[in-house]
């Protein structure tokens, strides 16, 4: 039974199949000048670590293929050939130095214990390099990566995130996956991710990019995406909703959601329209667009609302709008006749209102008026008829004409000991 191997410094290259099914073979040295370990050499043999100079170019295909009980491996080898290592079930920790440039598709997969990677100075890891190893929970992909495959880590159940190093000048980590640099593309993301959260500028989600990702369950593609590659969900056997945007519904989706279930929902969305804001230099909210959204948040830097900036029937079907600190004005008619507005949310900063500012706002409900208000314009509240109560803040002085004019509901009002004047009607 064979059990030891010495091959002498006179050995540079190991022929195809040189050693394979030699079940008793438990070890081998490589002599430091070897050059190329071929085809299947070492498949299917007893091996329980190998450690493979730098000397070496290439292990090609299937070199060490299902070699049951290899437990680890050191290689310095420049070129890690397609399913070297395939199949290794025993396999829990690699180690790559120096000198390793490439590992193949499919290097390592099916190695289901592999536990502790360590990547060296790799270049390129090509398609499900990783795949299937269950056991693998921590992954850095070091500076000098310039290349990532499809399908990486697919299946890798129990890796949830890959760290990627700042350093690297082709890919970003963000959210636990692998972005390009630029942050348009999902390049990859880890096997075991349950959830998704596609960040903004994302435009592309490469193909195989959630290959495997056997645990995920929901995904919601943002509007901004463009591009989906082929089976870029692919395998993704919890996967039970999808929402897409409208613009892709050419998607192929037998493609895109390859060897998911049958029973996955997808939903597609149109997006929300943004509102559009027309801002001067000064910080005054000169108009806007609301494009037909139900509830505007004007930005922060606006330090007064315009004239009839969100006035009359152009704003029909607008429910609440939302006024950011800084603020300190709403302009005559800033909100008149806006019927639906049911919500206003005035910020402290807010001095004064001018007259008709909401005028006719017939489904304003709530109005909590700030505790900075020194002023308000005549009829500025006038056939607000669902307000039923308004407290008047300490420091007003004035309650103007027609402040409340035809506000039917209105039950209750707490006016300040501050105030000496109030208006007619």
């Amino acid at each position: 039974l064979l059990k030891n191997v010495y091959i002498p410094v006179s050995v540079t290259n190991i022929g195809e199949k040189a050693f394979i099914v030699c079940p008793s073979l438990e070890e081998v040295t490589l002599p430091r000048n070897l050059q190329y370990i071929g085809k299947e050499a070492f498949s299917k043999t007893g091996l329980k670590m190998i450690k493979i100079p730098e000397s070496v170019k290439l292990i090609d295909e299937w070199a060490f293929v299902d070699c049951q009980n290899l437990t680890e491996a050191e290689i310095s080898a420049e070129t890690v050939g397609n399913f070297a290592f395939g199949m290794c079930t025993s396999l829990w920790h690699v180690a790559m130095w120096k000198g390793v440039e490439t590992i193949g598709s499919e290097a390592f997969s099916g190695c289901e214990e592999l536990s502790m990677v360590t990547l060296g100075d790799v270049k390129s890891i090509g398609n499900y390099a990783f795949k299937n190893c269950k056991d693998l929970n921590n992954i850095i992909i070091p500076s000098t990566v310039s290349h990532l495959g499809k399908g990486v880590f697919a299946f890798c159940e129990n890796l949830e995130s890959i760290t990627v190093s700042l350093a690297n000048d082709y890919y970003k980590e963000e959210s636990g996956m692998v972005l390009s640099k630029d942050g348009q593309t999902v390049v990859c993301a880890p096997g075991g991710i349950k959830s998704v959260n596609i960040p903004e500028g994302v435009t592309n989600i490469a193909g195989s990019a959630f290959y495997g990702c056997s645990l995920l369950k929901g995904v919601n593609i943002p509007e901004g995406v463009l591009d989906i590659g082929d089976k870029a969900f692919g395998w993704c056997e919890s996967l039970v909703s999808v929402s897409v945007p409208n613009h892709l519904k050419d998607l192929d989706v037998d493609e895109v959601f390859y060897g998911c279930s049958k029973d996955m929902e997808i939903k597609y969305y149109t997006p929300e329209p943004e509102p559009e804001f027309m801002i001067d230099g000064n910080g005054v909210l000169r108009g806007v667009k609301v494009n037909g959204v139900e509830k505007v948040v004007i930005p922060d830097g606006v330090v007064e609302i315009g004239e009839g900036v969100f006035a009359h029937e152009r704003h029909w079907g607008l429910k609440e709008v939302v006024i950011p600190e800084g603020v300190t004005h709403i302009g005559d008619e800033a909100f008149a006749e806006c019927y639906d507005l049911e919500k206003v949310t005035i910020p402290s900063t807010v001095v004064s209102i001018g007259y008709d500012a909401f005028y006719f706002c017939e489904s304003l409900k709530r109005l909590s008026l700030p505790s900075g208000l020194r002023e308000v314009g005549y009829d500025a509240f006038a056939a607000c008829s669902s307000i039923e109560e308004v407290t008047i803040p300490s420091g007003m002085t004035y309650i103007p004409r027609g402040m409340f004019l035809g506000c039917d509901l209105l039950k209750n009002v707490y006016i300040p000991v501050s105030v000496t004047n109030i208006g007619e009607k």
